[in-house]
């Protein structure tokens, strides 16, 4: 997985990568480790600007985010489904509007350790209508043991999704993605580029494929 970013990282694509922990669930992990990578690698301008007018919700998972971008609005006290609505909304506009300026891909690695919270919120990813050039890869064990029963909840849902594309990874990934930077991909700050990796480029759109 980490070769596949390195190749789309040469070509222009920002990557992020966030995973989770088997013993460590903290609820939404691996989406704070992506999202706190993007907004640490922003200029605080454009920050401000791909946040949205929901961006304050992010403070949810990114206590510093006020640091970063100062006159945020406070997350909204509700009911517990209107704050995680408000939240699942908030990330999908910060990732589309970063996508808008430069493609983007999301890695979370070790799915089948997820906490519900991070499982709801990518199946949100996956259903969420976008133009913007993002692509999520969610790796995860398939074998029956290693499947808990929240994740295979998740994943029959989204076998309904013509959006979403499930995948076994044999041997290598090199055959995926032939060239390599020779930099961890996390984070870099990369040119803007018109491509995405193949996958990506063939459908268009937000695309959660499933690994």
């Amino acid at each position: 997985m980490r070769e596949l970013a390195h190749g789309v990282a040469c070509e222009g694509v920002l990557v992020l990568y966030g995973a989770c922990d088997a013993v460590v669930q903290t609820a939404y992990r691996p989406f704070a480790e992506t999202l706190d990578q993007l907004v640490r690698g922003t200029d605080p301008d454009v920050l401000r600007a791909d946040l949205g007018g929901a961006g304050g919700e992010l403070a949810r998972l990114l206590p510093d985010l006020d640091a970063r971008v100062s006159g945020l609005p406070a997350p909204v006290a509700a009911d517990p489904d209107t704050e995680r609505h408000r939240l699942h909304t908030a990330v999908t506009d910060l990732l589309a509007g970063t996508g808008r300026r430069q493609p983007l891909l999301l890695v979370l690695e070790d799915c089948h350790w997820a906490d519900t919270p991070t499982l709801v919120l990518l199946r949100h990813l996956a259903r969420a209508s976008s133009e913007a050039r993002v692509l999520v890869l969610a790796t995860f064990r398939d074998t029956e043991a290693d499947i808990p029963g929240a994740l295979a909840d998740v994943l029959a849902d989204l076998r309904r999704s013509d959006e979403v594309v499930r995948f076994h990874l044999a041997g290598s990934v090199r055959t995926m993605s032939e060239s390599s930077c020779g930099e961890p991909p996390v984070a870099r700050s990369i040119p803007p580029s018109p491509t995405l990796p193949r996958a990506a480029r063939s459908h268009g759109g937000q695309r959660l494929p499933a690994v």
